[in-house]
């Protein structure tokens, strides 16, 4: 009868153990997993501020070819209204030119 009292309690202390070990497995077990959430979230997190950063780098070249591209119309523009300028003052001096010599045949024609 004290050997079958013994053989319980040892039964009792082993199948304690056991649950014990079972719980701690189980909750190393969630750590694992959270922890390889953890992991995976932080990859994400990574990646998505590598990719941010690239459209931000990209984004700051865009800004400034559009500003080299805004810089060239604006010289474009002006060389363009400096032509126009030029154009017109050589249109006007032939006008004048003309006039000068029409003035001049007429001054001929009444001198003779």
């Amino acid at each position: 009868s004290l050997h079958s009292e013994e053989t319980e309690e040892t039964q009792e202390v082993v199948t304690e153990e056991a649950t014990t070990t079972t719980t701690v497995a189980e909750e190393t077990k969630e750590a694992v997993t959270t922890s390889l959430r953890s992991k995976e979230t932080q990859e994400a997190v990574t990646e998505e501020t590598e990719e941010t950063e690239e459209t931000s780098l990209h984004s700051e070249e865009t800004e400034e070819t559009q500003e080299v591209v805004t810089e060239e119309a604006t010289t474009t523009t002006t060389v363009a209204e400096e032509t126009k300028e030029a154009v017109t003052t050589s249109l006007r001096s032939k006008e004048t030119q003309e006039a000068v010599t029409e003035e001049t045949e007429e001054t001929e024609e009444t001198s003779l």
